[in-house]
């Protein structure tokens, strides 16, 4: 190693002694000529500083794009979090609104509840609400929404109550036909119970004629629900009974299974025959 550092030396001052003794345009022709051997190394340098610098700027503009990346994901993420809110400050108002909009308020004595509860044995048939005897609720009071009657009172605590939804084989309900005033009982039979939006409107007249779409109301007979209130609407009908009644099957209005806010009626005036709001 030292060997070759030495002959490397005496190398070179050979050279530069040849250079200096040599005349001026023989010296000048042989530094040219090392120039030219030399230049490309020179050259490559420069190349090789400059690619290198280039991937320093890269790699660091890569590093400022991946956490502008992530900070811009995480805006996205929030701004998703607050439309969801929005969204849903929305439908909540809309409900509220329609609940103010009700037609009914100065008729009937209302209180508004909260579905706070559903029982998980029985959970298409009955819910329970966030208001009981302290608001002067009782068994058999009507529970209804801006769309339609959801069932009865069935049980009152202090500060609960639980209601039989429309459609449990145990709620049934006095109804007729909006356009023809015919009457019948909603009941839900057993060809029914898949299917917790669909009753029966029984025993309406055998002469009757219902069609696809006709409005089903309370019909206030019996005096345990106010006249009026929709119940659903008629989807087909059928003469039973030997031919002695007929009966349809009806979709409710209300869809019992996203239930958030009712009104219980604890008092009311029948509405004159006609005067049904739709």
């Amino acid at each position: 190693m030292k060997k070759s550092y030495v002959i490397s030396a005496v190398a070179a001052i050979a050279i530069a002694v040849l250079l200096l003794l040599l005349p001026s345009k023989p010296s000048t022709r042989l530094k040219e000529v090392g120039t030219g051997l030399f230049l490309p190394f020179f050259t490559t340098k420069k190349k090789v500083a400059d690619s290198m610098d280039s991937l320093s700027r890269a790699t660091k503009s890569a590093d400022e794009l991946r956490k502008r990346n992530l900070e811009l994901e995480a805006e996205i993420q929030e701004l998703r979090v607050r439309q969801q809110e929005a969204e849903e400050a929305i439908r909540q108002y809309n409900i509220l609104a329609d609940f103010v909009r009700f037609p009914d308020w100065e008729r009937w004595d209302l209180v508004a509840a909260r579905v706070i509860a559903r029982d998980p044995a029985n959970w298409w048939r009955t819910i329970s609400i966030d208001v009981g005897r302290r608001e002067q609720v009782r068994i058999g009071m009507p529970v209804v929404t801006p769309q339609g009657l959801v069932g009865r009172i069935i049980e009152v605590q202090g500060a609960l109550s639980k209601v039989q939804l429309l459609g449990d084989e145990k709620c049934k309900v006095g109804a007729m036909l909006y356009e023809s005033r015919e009457a019948g009982i909603i009941q839900i039979n057993n060809s029914n119970r898949v299917n917790p939006m669909i009753v029966d409107l029984d025993y309406l007249p055998s002469y009757s004629n219902p069609e696809q779409g006709d409005w089903v109301i309370t019909s206030g007979l019996g005096g345990g629900l106010p006249r009026g209130i929709r119940i659903g609407q008629v989807l087909d009908s059928e003469t039973v009974g030997y031919g002695l009644y007929k009966q349809s099957r009806v979709r409710l209005a209300v869809k019992m299974s996203s239930l958030e806010h009712v009104m219980v009626i604890r008092d009311w005036q029948d509405r004159e025959a006609g005067d049904e709001q739709f």
